[in-house]
């Protein structure tokens, strides 16, 4: 389903540039104003971070702690040496139908906070806080054909709203290639 709703949002992008092929010119930006937006993306990033994370532990620990304390349950039942064979084959039985369930718990956790992470990121990105609308010239915005102008605004919404669910690591691997990207641009300054 995703896959398919991804396909015919690239197609839908594509056409637009079909539709308005003006380019748009990147406005006039320094280092401080890149880092003091990813700041900015980045303070929203763990704030969302720690935000998921309580939702999710409101939310799905009281499970997890019902299946561990099934587990010590049966631990404690299999550390007897008193109980018979076909006791003994089941609380083994019970134990990995648990831990079964456990693993099934984990990959739906994970997955539950994947997704509430993108859609909490692209609904704070629809709020107002996007990265490509602040790194263009205002009048370019302006200029812009009305499907041009959906079409960037649809794509600053997806990207930044991926990148804050992607949390401050993707914030950091992001400020780290762009500090690189300076540093080797001053290194190549001071060589000639």
């Amino acid at each position: 389903m995703i896959q398919i709703v991804g396909t015919i949002l690239l197609i839908a992008l594509l056409s637009l540039t079909a539709v308005s092929q003006d380019v748009i010119k990147v406005g006039n930006f320094g280092p401080n104003d890149v880092f003091q937006l990813l700041t900015v993306i980045g303070f929203v990033a763990a704030l969302q971070h720690s935000a998921v994370e309580v939702i999710m532990s409101t939310w799905r620990d009281p499970i997890q702690e019902k299946y561990k304390a099934d587990m010590e349950r049966l631990d404690a039942e299999l550390a007897v040496e008193d109980e018979t064979p076909e006791e003994r084959k089941q609380w083994i039985l019970e134990r990995k139908d648990i831990e079964i369930k456990i693993k099934e718990f984990k990959t739906v956790t994970r997955k539950l906070a994947l997704w509430i992470t993108l859609l909490s990121g692209v609904f704070v990105s629809v709020v107002g806080i996007r990265i490509l609308g602040n790194l263009i010239d205002p009048s370019q915005l302006k200029e812009m054909s009305k499907y041009q102008s959906l079409g960037f605004n649809i794509m600053d919404v997806f990207l930044t709203g991926a990148l804050i669910s992607g949390g401050t690591e993707g914030v950091y691997q992001i400020v780290q290639v762009f500090s690189s990207f300076l540093n080797k641009t001053t290194e190549k300054v001071k060589a000639n």
